[in-house]
């Protein structure tokens, strides 16, 4: 019987640590799909190839830093938009 009145608080609990770990989860998720393209696009320009387009240019490393900067607000945008961070 003491096994009985005590199920509803052991759910309870269980379901408390399900939601806690679907938003960490969801943190993660977030941080991963952020530095996914940063990392592809460093990734790119890291490789030691002479005949890329930016290599040389004198505004090259602005560019990439600017693209990848909006590349974050733009995903952060869209994460708070549709309301991952609840």
């Amino acid at each position: 019987m003491k096994f009985i009145k005590s199920c509803p608080r052991f759910i309870e609990k269980i379901l408390k640590t399900h939601d806690e770990t679907e938003k960490r989860l969801r943190i993660l998720t977030v941080i991963s799909a952020v530095l996914l393209p940063l990392t592809l696009i460093s990734g790119i320009f890291g490789m030691n190839f002479d005949n890329m387009d930016f290599l040389h240019w004198q505004y090259g490393y602005i560019f990439t830093m600017a693209a990848m900067g909006g590349i974050v607000v733009m995903m952060g945008i869209y994460f708070f938009r549709h309301h991952w961070f609840d």
